[in-house]
């Protein structure tokens, strides 16, 4: 029964082992989805300010060369730039959703391994111990008070014509 005891004890460390292991790997999982949609926002605020530094240094220029506000090719090419800037900013936006969604699902998987892992192990310690139990009962000897209890003696034998 000892060594038995001692196994399900030991697998029960590994399993434990295992579902902390991956309960961090879901920790890690989740600062990473954290980290990507900070790069994410970051790379927004970027492209922001390089598109208004570069609509400032446009309208600088429309103005030194002596272009109206309301010049049609100035203002379409000021259009197609915010056009683009834009288009540039939904990609990034997408891009970090993603990334961000799927650091997120790793990180429930992980979880969800950890909870499988920690169930694995109780229920294989319970099995160890209930095998443990039966063969403790195969080994142990029964008592013989308990098998004779409520059994009747042994009429005598007589002999016919007696």
């Amino acid at each position: 029964m000892m060594g038995l005891q001692v196994f399900g004890a030991f697998t029960s460390f590994i399993g434990a082992s295992q579902a902390a292991a991956r309960r961090r790997q879901a920790e890690r999982e989740e600062f990473q989805g954290e980290v990507a949609l900070l790069q994410g926002l970051q790379q927004h605020n970027d492209r922001v300010e390089d598109y208004r530094g570069w609509a400032n240094e446009y309208r600088s220029a429309v103005a030194f060369n002596n272009r109206a506000a309301s010049d049609r090719s100035a203002q379409a090419i000021a259009k197609a730039a915010k056009k683009a800037s834009r288009r540039g900013l939904s990609r990034i936006a997408t891009q970090t959703l993603f990334t961000a969604g799927r650091y997120r699902a790793a990180a429930a998987e992980s979880r969800s391994a950890a909870q499988g892992i920690m169930l694995g192990g109780f229920a294989n310690t319970a099995a160890n111990l209930a095998s443990g139990l039966y063969k403790y009962q195969q080994v142990t000897p029964t008592s013989t008070a308990a098998t004779t209890v409520g059994t009747a003696p042994a009429a005598p034998i007589v002999p016919p014509g007696m």
